[in-house]
């Protein structure tokens, strides 16, 4: 049985008084069709289903059947909104066509808009308004089909909310529905009018991007993420960022199912190098997990923890908003200054998103608390750099473990959690305390007002050979004055969602 007869009989069968959960039931069940053939059937089953809300009298009796028409062909069928209208106003999928060219009473014409909102509402998310899981299913089908058949190419990207579960821990339901809804807007506003954006699951979407090939859909998610980067969300609640992932057909695949999964093998791989970032598949992605030993996954799946409570500690000290990444940025900044190979760059990078995460120790009322802190709650403090150092290294990340809890130390042995003295302090550990000072003095706290960045500087340079590094403040303070590093500062005022 073909496409046609299908949609014939699944026709048949909605007049006959059939529900669309019978018709689910009977595509999910084992079947001579392919995923896409069913979401193609499904999607016109929706469509016709809707259309045939508007075929009763208003006394509630069926009307009279007309003279139907021949089916028309699968052929290669246009997206809903790009349809040409084919004597069918509320639904071009629809196989009898009604025949009758009078002019529509009010009525009728009410009936006919109220069929075309459900049938919107069969095809859009509720809450995002985007395509729902089966209408996008059925619209990379047909972008598929088209794309092989022209001979062009398409990129299809996954793209998941990082840690969006402690944004719903932390700041409620409300909140996290917020945030789904102004990713929906980026995203639409984001793509052309001829690529597709639908919302998949809870917090993962897929985008449909015709004519374009991998490099093409990474710019688009770049700049997508640009716009996501400057929002604010309010006090406590964490910044909206999102890793994605993306397959090309046809040099990935040209079949949809397999291009689904290497959209979200990639989105796994960009999780699991930490978030935040963008991968593209390749057959070297697709083999990484099998290769991975019992050992080495939960070893993963430590650190993709580990960087979930770093992201909290961020979220729970609602004045240092972002600040994790932000001391990464500026590390990043003074490691590639100082000639150091990439892998390393990458590991400092690491440690200043995870340099906080031992805070996640320390009771709110601290954390929180506007006056100066009592020696007991000074000793608390104190110890989150023991407790990260402990977490970090039970993730199996040593070397990252030891360069956050050495974070505290200073050039003059008054530091802690043990007292070393210069050049038992690990170097990474000397950068990183420099750029985390200069973060916390720029940005606002609870107890004191941001200093300007000419008096941040003039602490950092006051503090050499003392407090930090003698040689690294002149070449962070460089970097800073000939404005080779981005300050978040003096970034552009941010726009509130």
């Amino acid at each position: 049985m073909d496409l046609v007869e299908a949609k014939e009989r699944i026709g048949a069968r909605l007049r006959r008084g059939a529900s669309l959960q019978q018709i689910e039931r009977e595509l999910i069940d084992p079947s001579p069709f392919s995923a896409e053939q069913r979401a193609a059937l499904w999607t016109f089953a929706s469509a016709t289903a809707a259309s045939s809300l508007g075929a009763s009298s208003p006394n509630g009796r069926a009307r009279s059947p007309r003279r139907r028409r021949p089916p028309v062909p699968l052929g290669d069928p246009e997206p809903l909104e790009r349809q040409p209208n084919r004597s069918s106003t509320t639904n071009p999928l629809c196989v009898s066509p009604p025949v009758s060219r009078r002019p529509r009473s009010a009525p009728q014409t009410k009936r006919n808009t109220h069929g075309a909102e459900i049938e919107r509402q069969a095809l859009r998310d509720p809450l995002t308004d985007l395509l729902n899981r089966r209408a996008f299913a059925g619209r990379l089908a047909t972008e598929l089909a088209r794309a092989e058949r022209d001979q062009r190419l398409l990129s299809l990207v996954a793209l998941d909310v990082d840690f969006f579960k402690q944004t719903n821990d932390l700041c409620g339901h409300a909140a996290g529905d917020q945030v789904l809804r102004t990713l929906a807007q980026r995203l639409t506003a984001g793509i052309r009018p001829v690529d597709h954006a639908g919302r998949v699951g809870g917090d993962e979407f897929m985008l449909v991007l015709v004519d374009a090939d991998a490099q093409l859909a990474m710019e688009v998610v770049e700049r997508i993420e640009r716009t996501v980067g400057a929002l604010e969300f309010g006090q406590g609640q964490p910044g909206l960022t999102f890793s994605a992932g993306i397959a090309e057909s046809p040099r990935h695949s040209t079949r949809m199912s397999e291009l689904m999964e290497y959209a979200d093998d990639a989105l796994l791989q960009a999780k699991g190098q930490g978030r935040h970032r963008v991968c593209v598949h390749s057959h070297r992605s697709e083999t990484l997990p099998a290769q991975l030993g019992a050992g080495e996954r939960h070893e993963l799946y430590l650190q993709n923890t580990v960087d979930a409570l770093a992201r909290a500690v961020d979220a729970r000290n609602g004045y240092t908003h972002l600040h994790s990444h932000a001391v990464a940025t500026y590390a990043v900044a003074l490691a590639r200054a100082l000639e150091m190979d990439e892998e390393r760059v990458d590991r400092v990078r690491r440690a200043g998103v995870l340099h906080d995460v031992g805070k996640i120790g320390v009771p709110d009322a601290i954390l929180w608390k506007e006056g100066l802190l009592d020696p007991d709650e000074v000793t608390l403090v104190r110890r989150h750099s023991t407790t990260g150092h402990d977490i970090l290294l039970g993730a199996g990340l040593p070397e990252i473990a030891r360069w956050v809890g050495s974070l505290h130390e200073r050039p003059d042995g008054e530091g802690y959690p043990q007292g070393l003295k210069g050049e038992a302090i690990p170097f990474e550990s000397r950068l990183l305390a420099i750029v985390d000072a200069f973060d916390a003095m720029t940005c606002p706290r609870i107890y004191r007002e941001p200093l300007g960045v000419d008096a941040a500087l003039a602490e950092l340079e006051g503090g050499a050979d003392t407090q930090f590094d003698a040689q690294l403040v002149p070449r962070f303070v460089t970097l800073v004055r000939a404005g080779e590093v981005e300050l978040r500062s003096q970034r552009p005022e941010q726009e509130i969602a």
